[in-house]
């Protein structure tokens, strides 16, 4: 991958999502120089790189709802709609303790819990299958947990107590996407906040491959390698 420093030092600012991965394949020949033909080929291979720095389940974890009574264990207790497989990919949706024990056995499942009727999950349960970096962590009933997507706020900043800031002028902090006061120095006030890094991603990597289709020599010296995915 190859990325204008002075233009797209965003890009290799974005901590990626995956907790591991390889390098983007390289497409160079013996000489150091793209072949003449491929480089058509570079928004694609753009595109997938940054498909490939959220997994698959995660758009779905972030638009699920949660906490509804499990259609299927009405009358049981605790059978709210609180739990989130991870194997099942971008088909899975929320499911209740018995829902787990019956459908889901042997798979990764994460918990969802709120605080302030937002949706959190600990951090211990999600830190071994995405990269977490830069998201605000707050610590809830003794454990570390992160908001699963962005909360309103009032104008002026962020709200007082557990999961913000009291105000935007308490704190040097804020999250860059949606401008929330945090508590510490961290980039973003969600999980939700992060993945939309991605989207904003893609048409620079557009733009970046128009510019070397019309370069022809990706050695150019304004030219360098990119950041490689994983950790």
């Amino acid at each position: 991958m190859v990325v204008c420093v002075a233009e797209f030092e965003s890009i290799a600012l974005f901590p990626p999502f995956l907790a591991g991965g390889a390098p983007p394949p390289s497409r160079r020949n013996g000489t150091g120089r793209r072949h003449p033909g491929r480089v058509g080929g570079a928004s694609m291979m753009m595109r997938r790189v940054a498909a490939s720095l959220v997994p698959p389940w995660l758009e779905t974890l972030l638009s699920t709802p949660f906490f509804a009574t499990c259609p299927v264990h009405p009358d049981a207790p605790r059978s709210e709609r609180n739990m989130f497989c991870l194997d099942c990919g971008d088909s899975a949706s929320s499911f209740c303790l018995y829902c787990r024990t019956d459908l889901h056995s042997g798979h990764s499942v994460v918990q969802i819990r709120r605080s302030s009727y937002h949706d959190v999950v600990r951090v211990a349960e999600i830190r071994n299958v995405l990269d977490i970096r830069g998201v605000q962590t707050y610590v809830i009933n003794s454990a570390q947990v992160l908001f699963l997507n962005e909360r309103p706020q009032p104008r002026g900043g962020g709200r007082g107590g557990v999961g913000g800031a009291s105000s935007s002028s308490s704190t040097p902090y804020i999250c860059e996407i949606c401008a929330r006061a945090l508590l510490d120095p961290f980039r973003f006030c969600s999980l939700g906040c992060k993945v939309s890094i991605t989207a904003r991603t893609i048409p620079l990597f557009d733009l970046i491959a128009s510019r070397l289709i019309r370069a022809g020599d990706p050695s150019d010296s304004k030219l360098i390698d990119g950041p490689a995915i994983g950790k």
